[in-house]
């Protein structure tokens, strides 16, 4: 039930004008890309991916991996615990997973923040500073 609560929560508020996504290796054995507007990554491998989003949504559900966002993800939901998640540019971050490390670098919305509901415990989430960025 939990499956389909959280498929249909993507499904639900997909962009249509979407293109595919760009993977970069290592790719995750479960990683399903739904179509053009949906990334779903369910991976306990403790792996390193690297994707690279054109307004997709994506869900995380795994544990314990080190995932890097490249390009505009729309809305991002993380139900695993003890990721870290790096994300260039995002507009809503949702959180029911816990010890997750989230950051962002930028935001379309007007409040240069994006919308963000942590649902679950101990997760750290902020704005990557300027120095970090550059060491890059």
């Amino acid at each position: 039930m939990k499956k389909i609560l959280i498929i249909s929560f993507i499904v639900g508020t997909l962009n249509t004008n979407a293109t595919p996504p760009k993977l970069t290796a290592p790719i995750s054995k479960n990683l399903v890309t739904l179509d053009e507007n949906a990334i779903i990554i369910n991976d306990n491998e403790e792996l390193e991916l690297n994707i690279v989003a054109d307004n997709q949504d994506i869900l995380i559900a795994g544990n314990n991996n080190m995932i890097n966002i490249e390009g505009l993800c729309k809305k991002i939901l993380i139900t695993g615990k003890g990721n870290d998640v790096n994300i260039k540019s995002v507009d809503e971050i949702h959180i029911k997973g816990n010890n997750n490390f989230v950051s962002w670098e930028s935001t379309s919305n007007s409040t240069q923040k994006p919308l963000i509901k942590d649902l679950g415990g101990y997760n750290n989430i902020g704005k990557r500073s300027a120095d970090i960025q550059q060491k890059q």
